[in-house]
């Protein structure tokens, strides 16, 4: 009767209770798995954007050494030839 109710009742809550742990176990893991791709993810990110800052960096320095030749091979110097025939810079 009433007591065989209450007892199907309590069994029913138990593996209810059982598997809703073994789901958030489960669910766990998964969130665990994410945070080590996460930290994976966030290291390689770290990674490019030094090596990224890095090239642009260096594409600079090269830009500035190609751009102050460039200056220097197209710019006219001034001189004053002397009696000696040697040229003085202005």
């Amino acid at each position: 009767g009433l007591e065989d109710v209450a007892a199907r009742k309590a069994e029913l809550e138990r593996r209810i209770d059982e598997k809703r742990l073994e789901l958030l176990r489960m669910k766990q893991a998964q969130l665990s798995q994410h945070r080590r791709a996460d930290l994976q993810l966030e290291r390689q990110i770290n990674e490019l954007t030094q090596k990224v800052m890095n090239y642009r960096a260096e594409a600079a320095k090269s830009a500035e050494g190609e751009v102050a030749e460039a200056v220097s091979k197209s710019l006219v110097r001034l001189g004053k030839k002397t009696k000696d025939g040697s040229i003085v810079r202005v």
